[in-house]
Parts: structure tokens; C-alpha cells; sequence
């Protein structure tokens, strides 16, 4: 039996940083500037403090977390949270 936490699982959509090592005109520049990549995310929120939220989509049976995701909260547009624990689940 593995007892699993409860924490909130959040839908998250968030801008990520990017970079560029083109050699670009000011107006290519001005123009990628505009350009967002907006990451969808799903996971458990495992820490948050005023600056930055971590997620976690993966739970291990010795109460490890894995692939977690930390985001500042000033890169995130859309957050939906919910209560998601699965209590007394099997393994196998």
C-alpha cells in the first residue's frame, strides 16, 4: 500500500524564456521579442513561496518527488488548482 499525499494538482500555462544565438536586424530582434512559447503543465504543487511555484507530475512509493518544475509566478497566465490525493493506492 502506498499512501499518497494530499496536495493540490494544478493546471498550469506559463511563458518560458528563450534564447536566440542567430545574428538578427533590430527589427528581426524587435519581432522575436513578441514572440511567447506558452508551456502547458500538470503536477502536484510541492513548494511555493511569493516568488515561484514547483510542480511535480511523479511520486514515488519511498515519498520521493520526481520531474519537478520550478516556475517564477510572474511567467505564469493561466493557474487552475484542485484537490487531487489518491489515498491507499496498490502497487504492483
Amino acid at each position: 500500500m502506498t499512501n499518497m499525499p494530499k496536495f493540490k494538482f494544478t493546471f498550469l500555462q506559463w511563458v518560458d524564456a528563450t534564447s536566440s544565438s542567430d545574428w538578427e536586424t533590430n527589427k528581426e530582434v524587435a519581432d522575436w521579442m513578441l514572440e511567447d512559447k506558452l508551456i502547458t503543465d500538470l503536477g502536484w504543487v510541492i513548494a511555493e513561496n511569493d516568488e515561484y511555484v514547483v510542480i511535480s507530475n511523479q511520486f514515488a512509493d519511498d515519498g520521493d518527488w520526481g520531474n519537478k518544475t520550478k516556475i517564477p509566478k510572474g511567467w505564469i497566465r493561466v493557474r487552475k488548482d484542485a484537490t487531487l490525493g489518491i489515498e491507499d493506492a496498490t502497487t504492483e
